[in-house]
């Protein structure tokens, strides 16, 4: 369940970044992140403030999360995290021992590609 958050909250992003107010324009401005061994372009404000709200939801909602077992000396654990693969049929990848198979793109995630291609 979503709740309302606070101002503060509200720009506060999950890695720890500090949201700038002045990136919300009408058109995505980018930066490039200097990031170790990896090259890396954030487009500030892609989609709207709404936009983003709707998929956010929606993604939360109705991505078919899984939580997958590893073995680590000799046990049988959870993962740390959930997962969810979505893609084209046929790439499917493992690591780790464990197998994942694509499901089919759903059409939140097909409304989130198109402007990306």
């Amino acid at each position: 369940m979503i709740t309302a958050m606070s101002r503060q909250a509200e720009k506060q992003l999950d890695f720890g970044l500090e949201a700038d107010e002045n990136a919300i324009v009408s058109k995505p401005s980018h930066e490039a992140l200097q990031m170790h061994e990896a090259d890396v372009t954030m487009f500030r404000a892609f989609f709207s403030h709404a936009e983003s709200d709707r998929f956010f939801l929606s993604l939360m909602n109705q991505t078919r999360w899984r939580q997958d077992k590893i073995r680590l000396y000799g046990k049988r654990i959870d993962l740390p995290r959930l997962t969810a693969w979505y893609g084209d049929p046929g790439k499917s990848y493992s690591y780790s021992g464990i197998s994942m198979d694509p499901d089919p793109w759903t059409e939140t995630l097909l409304e989130i590609q198109e402007p990306c291609r």
